[in-house]
């Protein structure tokens, strides 16, 4: 190398060693490129280059500053630059430093909070503030702004600090562009402020208390309490990122309790040491005037809650009283008596099962809600045993009066052994669960009921085999001594007289006559006699109810049948070879309500209808159901009529057979008499076609055939006449004068005026392509006559043109001769 870099000088005059980093201590200074002891005369200032760390000897300080003897890229802190130099202050000339960026001047540095030094300016920019002869960008802590500078203490007429945020292009979510808070001097402070020192402050600092916009450190005598407040302070962060590039700034939202003297603490608040709360403290459990307190209630009652120790002079209606508290359900070893739980029942109440506390158990109840309860009578449905009410009265005991004895009293000696349904309760977990059975029970009866008999004292259902006779109800060893017996799973009854409702068979009575035999009257007898031989089955229903499964059936549990001689049947019945039937077989007819194989000349006809009967259908469960039937049946009638007024060979149709199709006059015949046409249509015979058929080939026809379609006249034509030239297809070609609703008629159909396109013409409600015969167009159609007439004129003046102007021409809806 037989030159050092520029980068890294030689470290003497003739020393061909580059030195990289600094030059040594006796030769600190660089010139031509190489380390000396001290600066030569001409170059007397130093310029440190801070990236290499060498010190060069300069003559001048181009585009730098000069402090003291050397060169700077800016002024160093506490001097300020003025043309090219670093002074400790201002000249006079000049009023106010301003921090700057290097090459940039005072208020227009692009890289917020980033200065080189301080320059001197003479006033400051419109977007800057004053501070101690300086123009700044914000005021420092503590100061408040007032017009463009920064006041240590604001002025008499706007004597109040107060912060302010201004904020510009905000999004949705609260980041913006720019975002400011500023100290100002105001008037006076924003309503929801508190002032503190002159200050507007969001809150008070701890530990003093917020009223009316001021700060306190104890409440006034018009708002003595204190209660806890919640607000939202709002502050704003610079947040410096690539996503947040557009919108830097980020509003944070923070919440802060507070205390505020308010007069009186709101509804469902207790108070503590003037300070309103939700709860009280361990060491005050007990609330009396919804104080807390530290020592026992006074009161003649106490109630436990979430928030504290309640002391009360009256329990709640639905509350109980133990040991002078007042709780919502006794202890599991006392029982309730006036509202109150004790150990034992007085003497003089009972002891209920089970008590319901403040609800109504169907199935299930909370454990603590299902209690004992003294009473002075058994609730209905319990019964009195032994100081106790129970559900019911076990066997041996003896049921009367609501009350359980061992014997039954003498007014009530007979016992009946019946069900009754309980409610059990048992525990499960932390619930009551209640589960309904059935329990038998002996009841105390005075007598027996009518469905039982009596067997020594009890009323049972049957008799036993040694004394199964009954007399007045009573079971006896010892046969009838009456006249009568009657069988049946209690017991054999004995009468003097059979019942009404009951048939009789030699000395014995039955609920129906046996088998083979029939009943007349209360007997039962072998043959029906002359003067009742007509039979009739009877259907016996004693008692009947609404079926439960459906609704509008009657239901039964018991039916009887029996077969009774009758003079006569009974109405809606027929007589049928000696027998009451509910309708006739399909071989016979129903005349006089009787059944019959041909029908009289009086009433020859036979015609169809529907017989309906009530029936008794069994059930799968031994019941049986009442519902109803229909049967089609034949009655002999006078003439044929309702839905079938037609007759063929005297049976009633409602349309006549294929052997006769047509009628006349309610007959059905195979062909229509003497002059008489048919109505293809109706099928009906008559003396001449109606005005909207027509006549063809001895028929009258709905619709003509083809070579004579259209009707006119009540005939089948060809074409229809000039009187009535419209047919239309829709109404069967009949020929009609004119279309309706101001139309015209063309090939078949109505059509508008103005939907007849030339080379067709209007003409008397047609639109034509010719005039019709014995008519010719002259300018319209004319009949032959007018036209001669016409034709006349208009040769004179076709002469008249063929004089003047040559050969004569004619239009195409002319005519020419």
């Amino acid at each position: 190398m037989t030159k050092c870099p520029n980068n890294a000088p030689s470290a003497s005059f003739g020393n061909k060693t580059c030195v990289y980093r600094e030059c040594s201590e006796n030769r600190p200074f660089v010139v031509n490129n190489t380390c000396v002891e001290k600066c030569p005369n001409t170059d007397q200032l130093t310029f440190t280059d801070r990236y290499y760390g060498f010190n060069y000897c300069v003559k001048n300080c181009e585009g730098k500053y000069r402090f003291n003897n050397s060169c700077v890229n800016v002024c160093p802190p506490l001097t300020v630059a003025v043309n090219n130099s670093c002074l400790n202050h201002c000249p006079s000339n000049t009023s106010y430093t301003c921090m700057v960026k290097k090459g940039y001047q005072c208020g227009k540095n692009p890289f917020r909070g980033y200065f080189d030094h301080a320059v001197c300016v003479n006033t400051c920019p419109q977007n800057m503030l004053i501070w101690k002869q300086s123009c700044v960008n914000t005021c420092p802590d503590g100061l408040a702004l007032f017009g463009n500078e920064c006041a240590d203490t604001c002025p008499l007429y706007y004597p109040y600090k107060s912060n302010s945020t201004k904020t510009k292009d905000c999004d949705w979510a609260g980041r913006c562009r720019e975002a400011e808070t500023l100290l100002k001097c105001v008037r006076k402070c924003p309503a929801d402020s508190y002032v503190v020192n002159n200050t507007c402050l969001s809150h008070c600092p701890y530990p003093l208390l917020h009223t009316n916009n001021a700060c306190v450190l104890t409440c006034p005598s018009s708002a003595p309490f204190t209660r806890n407040s919640t607000l939202v302070l709002e502050s704003w962060t610079y947040v410096s990122s690539y996503y947040s590039r557009n919108r830097p700034y980020r509003r944070n939202k923070q919440e802060k309790v507070i205390q505020k003297c308010i007069n009186y603490c709101a509804d469902g608040q207790l108070i503590l040491n003037l300070t309103c709360v939700n709860k009280c403290p361990e060491d005050h459990p007990y609330i009396h005037n919804r104080i807390c307190l530290g020592q026992l209630c006074e009161t003649q009652y106490s109630t436990e809650s979430s928030f504290g120790i309640i002391c009360t002079d009256n329990c709640k209606p639905q509350q109980f009283v133990h040991n002078k508290k007042c709780v919502e359900t006794c202890p599991v070893t006392n029982v309730l008596f006036n509202r109150t739980c004790v150990d034992y029942c007085p003497e003089s109440h009972l002891l209920t099962s089970t008590y319901i506390v403040g609800e109504i158990c169907l199935t299930s109840c909370s454990a603590q809600n299902v209690i004992k309860e003294c009473v002075e009578k058994c609730p209905a449905g319990l019964f009195e045993l032994e100081k106790t009410c129970v559900e019911f009265c076990h066997k041996p005991l003896y049921t009367t009066d609501d009350k359980c004895v061992e014997s039954c009293p003498s007014d009530r000696p007979y016992t009946v052994t019946s069900s009754i349904t309980v409610a059990k309760w048992s525990k499960d977990g932390n619930r009551y669960k209640k589960k309904s059975i059935s329990e038998d029970i002996l009841k105390c009866e005075a007598k027996c009921p009518a469905d039982k008999v009596l067997s020594g004292t009890a009323c049972a259902n049957s008799c036993p085999l040694n004394s199964r006779f009954i007399t007045n109800g009573k079971c006896r060893s010892d046969s009838c001594k009456t006249k009568y017996k009657f069988y049946t799973s209690a017991g054999v009854l004995c009468f003097d007289k059979c019942p009404n409702d009951l048939f009789l068979h030699n000395d014995t009575c039955y609920l129906q006559c046996p088998d083979n035999l029939y009943a007349m009257g209360q007997k039962c007898i072998n043959d029906c006699p002359p003067t009742h031989e007509v039979m009739n089955e009877e259907t016996i229903v004693k008692q009947y109810y609404n079926c439960s499964w459906r609704s509008g059936l009657l239901c039964t549990d018991s039916l009887l049948s029996v077969m009774r001689c009758r003079k006569e049947c009974p109405e809606k019945k027929v007589l049928h070879n000696g027998k009451c039937l509910d309708f006739c077989l399909k071989s016979t007819f129903m005349f006089d309500n009787a059944c019959v194989t041909k029908c009289p000349e009086s009433h020859p006809f036979m015609q169809p209808t529907l017989a309906t009967i009530s029936k008794w259908e069994e059930l799968t469960d031994d019941s049986w159901f009442l519902y109803t039937e229909n049967h089609p049946v034949n009655i002999c009638t006078a003439q044929c009529h309702g839905d079938y007024p037609l007759h063929f060979e005297n049976t009633c149709f409602n349309d006549c057979p294929k052997p006769a199709p047509y009628i006349d006059q309610n007959s059905c015949v195979k062909n229509c008499p003497g002059d008489k046409m048919i109505d293809i249509k109706t099928k009906v015979c008559v003396d001449k076609c109606a005005n909207d058929r027509g006549l063809f080939n001895h028929s009258c026809h709905y619709n003509c055939p083809d070579k004579k379609k259209y009707i006119f006249d009540a005939h089948c034509v060809s074409e229809c006449p000039r009187s009535h030239p419209v047919a239309i297809k829709e109404n069967r070609f009949i020929c009609q004068k004119s279309c309706e609703n101001e139309q015209i008629f063309k090939d078949g159909e109505c059509i508008s005026k103005y939907d007849c396109d030339d080379p067709m013409f209007v003409y008397e409600g047609l639109c034509l392509r010719k005039c019709p015969d014995a008519f010719v167009w002259v300018g319209s159609c004319m009949d032959t006559l007018g036209a001669k007439i016409a034709i006349a004129v208009l040769g004179v003046v076709w002469l008249q043109q063929t004089w003047h102007h040559g050969q004569p021409t004619c239009s195409k809806t002319d005519v020419c001769y």
